[in-house]
């Protein structure tokens, strides 16, 4: 499935993920790089995972992987703001600041010159406290949340159908991607 749709309704992109027995994926479209064999990491752990409602994955200049890139030492304090993260996946600065932006790119960029991208990565990050994560890279197994009931924003797939569940999701660490916006 490829949709080009807005923020506000990514609810269509969700209505027809339906078919059983499928591990979905959605990218946004303002992705600018992955590394290699991502999207067939995040499914292979997303299948390994069935206990996590959504897997979200590791992507720089996306809010709660920003906190966790800043908790394991990727960001100084003078690359940017300090970054704090609300249980509404709310961040101080996050994706709104074009300086903090710039800033986390220009740092990958460096990383990825000089081969050092191990500094961002993880296993498996889980956000137990049924928080919003930013969605622009996400996974899920079919049948884990009604794509029916989902609002006007990816949201419910986060947080709300976690609520309801009791499941968890998590970000997946072990590959990395970049946002742009």
């Amino acid at each position: 499935l490829v949709y080009n749709i807005s923020l506000a309704r990514t609810k269509y992109f969700f209505k027809d993920c339906t078919e059983s027995d499928t591990v979905y994926v959605k990218v946004d479209d303002d992705m600018i790089w992955m590394e290699d064999g991502l999207i067939e990491s995040l499914v292979r752990f997303t299948l390994k995972n069935p206990k996590y409602i959504s897997v979200f994955a590791n992507v720089v200049n996306i809010s709660g992987c920003d906190h966790v890139h800043q908790r394991l030492g990727v960001y100084e304090e003078d690359d940017i703001d300090l970054m704090t993260w609300n249980k509404a996946g709310a961040c101080s600065v996050g994706w709104a600041c074009g300086r903090t932006a710039t800033a986390k790119h220009l740092r990958l960029f460096e990383n990825m010159k000089n081969d050092n991208l191990d500094q961002y990565k993880f296993s498996r990050w889980v956000l137990n406290d049924k928080i919003r994560h930013g969605a622009g890279f996400m996974s899920w197994i079919s049948g884990s949340f009604d794509v029916n009931k989902i609002g006007e924003d990816d949201e419910d797939a986060m947080v709300r159908f976690a609520k309801e569940t009791g499941r968890n999701t998590c970000i997946f660490g072990e590959k990395l991607a970049s946002h742009f916006s």
